[in-house]
């Protein structure tokens, strides 16, 4: 689960984003979507494939992780009950082949993998997503609300949601207007005074890391993963790569983006951040004076 920002370039932001919604909640428009058929793997594990089970005494087979093996235990370690599987002395776990354990094919889909039946369509086992999903929920703002700072007595720029942990933006911040209105300078002052606030944190961290005679390239990697502070940077030099930017940019229909977002923030494939960021700033910024702009809070 990640939260990340989009940039959508020009009109119909929410149109734009259609064709990248996630069907997580079984509610992506079928025209975004491909069947993928699972049929023919799930058949290949239930004819060779083995499930760990126990034999009762009165014959029966049970899976392992039946609720009547699970019990809940507690450790020093943590506060929180956990639950495990315990079989008992007299009864021995085994892998049982599937075909054994599991009366049919379709029984050991519906109890094995939940299907409870094929796709009415396709007349296959398997299910529908959409391959070039990038989101799953979106807001106008959210948790980076107030990206660009506008002009005295611009009036296109507007806000949208605050975020769960966010704050309102400061007046004169928007999270959408058209490119003519942005006081590009203000705006790049501000995150330039941020990125000061970011030094004086590192510097500190730093400081505490020497204290407590951390390895310096573990401290190093540390500050450059969450900082994006080089090794040999200075103030001066860290403050100099500061950039206005997003994740990703949606224009004329295209997605474009840093590297791929996964779970809890992972980005896969990812290209060099300042790189990225001096891309997407000769970009907007070479953008009509009359084009709209818009900065979601996207999350997958």
């Amino acid at each position: 689960m990640s939260h990340f920002t989009v940039l959508v370039i020009g009109d119909a932001p929410e149109a734009q984003l259609a064709p990248f919604q996630e069907n997580n909640m079984g509610d992506c428009p079928r025209e975004y979507m491909e069947f993928t058929d699972t049929e023919d793997e799930m058949r290949g594990e239930y004819e060779t494939e083995a499930t760990g089970a126990v034999r009762m005494p009165d014959g029966t087979i049970v899976h392992a992780y039946d609720d009547r093996f699970m019990v809940e235990e507690t450790d020093d370690k943590s506060p929180f009950p956990r639950r495990v599987k315990k079989i008992p002395d007299d009864l021995t776990e085994e892998e049982i082949p599937n075909k054994e354990m599991y009366a049919t094919f379709e029984a050991y889909v519906r109890e094995a993998h939940g299907h409870k039946a094929r796709d009415p369509e396709k007349k296959r086992y398997g299910y529908w997503e959409n391959p070039n999903c990038k989101w799953d929920w979106y807001v106008l703002g959210g948790r980076y609300t107030g990206m660009f700072m506008l002009k005295p007595g611009a009036t296109s720029g507007s806000v949208g949601e605050t975020g769960v942990f966010g704050t309102p933006p400061r007046p004169g911040m928007v999270d959408r207007c058209q490119v003519k209105d942005i006081d590009w300078d203000a705006t790049l002052g501000d995150v330039r005074a941020q990125r000061r606030e970011y030094w004086k944190e590192t510097e500190a961290k730093r400081k505490k890391a020497e204290e407590m005679n951390e390895d310096p390239k573990q401290v190093a990697g540390y500050l450059d993963m969450v900082f994006g502070v080089k090794p040999d940077d200075t103030e001066e030099t860290y403050v100099a790569r500061a950039y206005i930017g997003t994740f990703a940019v949606l224009k004329d229909g295209t997605w474009y983006e840093r590297g791929q977002m996964g779970w809890w923030g992972v980005v896969i494939d990812e290209t060099d951040h300042d790189e990225w960021m001096k891309k997407w700033w000769e970009l907007v910024t070479g953008l009509d004076g009359e084009t709209w702009v818009h900065v979601y809070d996207c999350h997958i």
